[in-house]
């Protein structure tokens, strides 16, 4: 028994599902007893949608995203004095908490736009955290100065505030880096020669 798919049957299912179109002519199964060949003149493909896409990269703005941002924090700017030699299990939970929120966040840190409040509801948090877990960590977060939220009365969501202004620019090597690395490098490569 061969595992070999007919090829007009091929042609049915990519045209179902949207990478084919066919100009002018019916789609029908051919006989049975005959061949599968079916003419492919009058096929055409979907565009190539990855080049689509791509030209819409080189128009984004150059400004880092608050998800970013937050990605790039070491894991040492999430660590609280009280924590004890296991620090790095809190901080890692604290450092999760604050991705997800950055995710809803504009690039500036805030979550609101057009007057409105993109700001997570607690019925999302709690869709990935236990809620008493959610807010010890924000809390945490909250002590560390990474994050701070308001809210008009009890019966509001949260409206929170990611605060990137003071941490500092993490794209961009300093002058001291450079000045201090470079003579670094010169002496270790020409020891090796």
């Amino acid at each position: 028994m061969s595992n070999r798919v007919p090829v007009a049957s091929l042609f049915r299912s990519l045209f179902f599902f949207g990478y084919l179109k066919c100009e002018g002519l019916p789609v029908k199964a051919a006989p049975k007893g005959t061949s599968d060949v079916v003419s492919v003149a009058n096929w055409r493909t979907k565009p190539n949608m990855r080049k689509l896409s791509h030209s819409k990269k080189t128009s984004q703005s150059k400004t880092p995203s608050c998800l970013v941002s937050v990605r790039r924090l070491p894991l040492e700017r999430f660590k609280l004095s009280t924590d004890g030699r296991k620090w790095r299990a809190c901080a890692r939970t604290r450092r999760a908490l604050l991705i997800e929120l950055a995710t809803y966040a504009n690039p500036d840190g805030t979550f609101t736009r057009d007057e409105r409040n993109y700001s997570p509801r607690a019925k999302t948090i709690e869709k990935t955290w236990c809620r008493s877990t959610a807010y010890q960590r924000e809390d945490d977060l909250r002590d560390l100065g990474l994050l701070s939220w308001t809210r008009p009365n009890h019966y509001h969501p949260r409206i929170y505030q990611i605060h990137l202004d003071h941490l500092p620019d993490l794209q961009k090597p300093t002058a001291d880096c450079e000045s201090q690395t470079g003579p670094v490098f010169a002496q270790s490569n020409s020891s090796r020669t």
